[in-house]
Parts: structure tokens; C-alpha cells; sequence
């Protein structure tokens, strides 16, 4: 049961992060120092969350067979277009690098608006590269062989396309279950696991029909639902995403995560207004004694809400529980400092400077030259 709600909030996670948290206020913006334009700092999860097509790096076969394992954090720069201009490795075994950083440029991106305007974005992308026998029980060489012994065995082609799925050959692992389902098109876990495969691929309108079938032979599956309401979100199909997020919720309704996706996905279809209680819902059924991430990242997005509504005293009280779970994030302070400013509140505008400040130099500066614009 813990395995499936790890799974259900990291599909959330990602749900929330395509439209949630929004565009950064103008403060984040730094100047790019070869043309003057503006570059918006953008976390991992939220570039995740906008890639329109993400490719996993090949794992080069000299580093494999020398076993060498572990990540690589490639700093890229994407352009107004969504495409990655540029692309450095800035940690990892040098072995590795080179393959990240060319999957990295392969990276598309839905394009990063500021105030109705197309921008330049720039962050990291981590690949992690794991080793995988390549003999053994469950090795490509052991489920080939399987599936040559046993043509007609869909669950041989099954267990081959997990194995291909262990080595990221994600094509040859769509192309072994089908080729499973065609056999057998009730065997269990396949359908879901084929849209899950496309959705890795970034072949999400692919993704409907697996996810759909998957739901017909277990319709109370929540993670399910969340998975169909994610293949439609990253299709921007947030209208038909909204469906699969309340049947989420009917399958368990004390779990916080659906609630997060379908207020997430009624801000991404620019509802609001019905965004408000799905969030609070969400808070409700968390607990600020153990709080997940998914606690200040719905205070964070409730705050962005209200200010999408005008309603910058519940936004304050919103930001202000933010940044007492999170008070080393300086995201929150970034927001409350805005949200003061726009009351012309100079002084409490200026301790979210001070606390900024302490953590993020380079924020606090931008957010003190939008204090400077206001009137003693």
C-alpha cells in the first residue's frame, strides 16, 4: 500500500507541477549576459513537469562495463520556442556526462510565458544511470530466450518488456506488449503498464486508449485514474482531465493527492474559482505534524489561486503557513513579499526582504527593487 501512495503522489506531483507552481513573479527574472533577454530560474520538477518530450541518455557502454553508476546534473537553457539551447554538466562521473548532456539537448519543453510573453527559461535535469546484469533470471538475454521458448506466452513478452523497461529501451518495450496484449488482451497490469510506457515516452495521446482499457478491467484503481488524468494534461486536454481526477477521489477519498490534481487541473483550465476547494481539501487531509512536500506546495498553489482571484488577504494567510513548513524555501518569502507590495504594505514587504535576504541573496535584491518602487 505505501508503494502505491508513493506512486500516487509523484504522479500528483508532477499533475500539479505542469501548471502549479505558476509562472514566477518578474522578480525571478536574472539577464542572460550574451543577449540582454531575460532567463527565468525554473526548479527540476517544474522543467519536468513542462517537457513535452524528455528522452532517457544511453548508457555508454564503456562506462557500463566499467560499472560505473550514479547521476549526472546537466544545467540547461531553453529558449522562448521550448527548445534547450545549451547544455553543461556541471556534476557526475565523467564517463556519463556526455551521454546526459546529449539527451538533455534532445529535451522539448512546453514554452515559459511572463506576463503573456514567451521567455527563456533555465534550470537542471538529473539522469540517473543504473547498472543491470546482463545475464540472469531476469536479464534481456533470460527473457529473450523465454519468449523464443514459448512464442505464444504472453506473459513471456511481458516479463521481456519489463526487462527491456529495466535497460530504457522503452521502444522495445512498447513493441513486446503489445505484442503481449495482442495474445492475451486481458492480461493483468499490461494495458497499464503500456501506458505508462508511452507516457514515459512522451507519446501521451498514445496513452488514452492502454490507460482507458486498464480502467475497464479494474475501474477503483486510483492510480490509474491519476495516470489517465496526467496523459490528458500534458495533451493541455485539461477540461477531460478534470473527470479522472474526481474518480480518483471517489476510489479514496481520505488520499490528499487527487484533490491536488484536480485543483491543479482547474487552474490549468483557468477555473479557479472551483481550484479553491479542491487545495483546501488537500491541506485538510495532511498533517502539518509530518508534513510531505505536498503540504507547502498546496499552500504555495492555493496562494497563487487567490492571487489569480484577487484575494491577496487569503493569499497572505496562505503564504504564511507556507513558509512555516517550508522556512528555509525562499519561494514563499519571494510571493509574500510580492503579495505586500501589491497592498503597498512597504514594511512588511521589507521583513520579507530581510528573511529573503538570509537565504537568497540575489531574490532578496530583485524583490527589494520592486519595494523601491513604492512611496514612503
Amino acid at each position: 500500500m505505501n508503494s502505491i501512495k508513493r506512486s500516487i503522489h509523484m504522479v500528483i506531483t508532477i499533475a500539479a507541477g505542469i501548471c502549479l507552481v505558476m509562472t514566477p513573479p518578474a522578480i525571478f527574472a536574472s539577464q542572460n549576459k550574451s543577449d540582454g533577454s531575460a532567463v527565468i530560474p525554473k526548479s527540476e520538477a517544474d522543467l519536468r513537469a513542462s517537457a513535452t518530450h524528455s528522452p532517457e541518455p544511453i548508457y555508454p557502454p564503456l562506462a557500463k562495463a566499467a560499472h560505473v553508476v550514479g547521476s549526472v546534473v546537466v544545467q540547461v537553457t531553453i529558449d522562448e520556442s521550448g527548445k534547450v539551447i545549451a547544455a553543461k554538466a556541471i556534476s557526475g562521473h565523467p564517463l556519463l556526462k556526455d551521454s546526459a548532456v546529449s539527451a538533455a539537448l534532445q529535451w522539448q519543453f512546453t514554452p515559459a510565458t511572463q506576463s503573456g510573453v514567451q521567455v527563456k527559461v533555465a534550470g537542471s535535469i538529473t539522469f540517473t544511470f543504473q547498472a543491470r546484469p546482463d545475464s540472469g533470471p531476469d536479464s534481456v538475454e533470460a527473457m529473450e530466450k523465454s519468449v523464443r521458448e514459448h512464442p505464444d506466452s504472453a506473459e513471456a513478452r511481458y516479463k521481456l518488456a519489463r526487462a527491456y523497461d529495466r535497460e530504457m529501451r522503452q521502444a522495445d518495450a512498447i513493441r513486446v506488449l503489445k505484442e503481449a496484449l495482442k495474445i492475451d488482451p486481458a492480461l493483468p497490469g499490461a494495458y497499464a503498464t503500456l501506458g505508462q510506457y508511452l507516457m514515459r515516452s512522451e507519446l501521451n495521446d498514445q496513452a488514452l486508449d492502454p490507460l482507458k482499457q486498464a480502467l475497464r478491467l479494474d475501474p477503483h484503481n486510483q492510480t490509474l485514474h491519476l495516470d489517465l488524468a496526467l496523459a490528458y494534461t500534458k495533451l493541455q486536454r485539461f477540461e477531460e482531465a478534470i473527470e479522472p481526477c474526481k474518480e480518483a477521489i471517489k476510489d479514496d477519498p481520505s488520499a490528499p493527492g487527487p484533490y491536488s490534481a484536480l485543483a491543479a487541473v482547474y487552474s490549468m483550465a483557468g477555473r479557479f474559482e472551483e481550484a479553491v476547494e479542491p487545495f483546501k481539501e488537500a491541506i485538510k487531509r495532511q498533517s502539518e505534524a509530518d508534513p510531505v512536500p505536498g503540504l507547502y506546495n498546496d499552500y504555495i498553489n492555493l496562494a497563487t489561486v487567490y492571487s489569480k482571484l484577487g484575494r491577496t488577504a487569503e493569499q497572505i494567510d496562505a503564504l504564511k503557513h507556507a513558509i512555516a513548513l517550508g522556512p528555509r524555501i525562499p519561494d514563499g518569502y519571494v510571493e509574500l513579499g510580492m503579495a505586500y507590495v501589491k497592498l503597498g504594505d512597504k514594511k512588511s514587504a521589507m521583513e520579507q526582504y530581510n528573511a529573503l535576504n538570509r537565504l537568497n541573496r540575489e531574490l532578496a535584491r530583485s524583490l527589494k527593487q520592486q519595494i523601491d518602487t513604492l512611496q514612503l
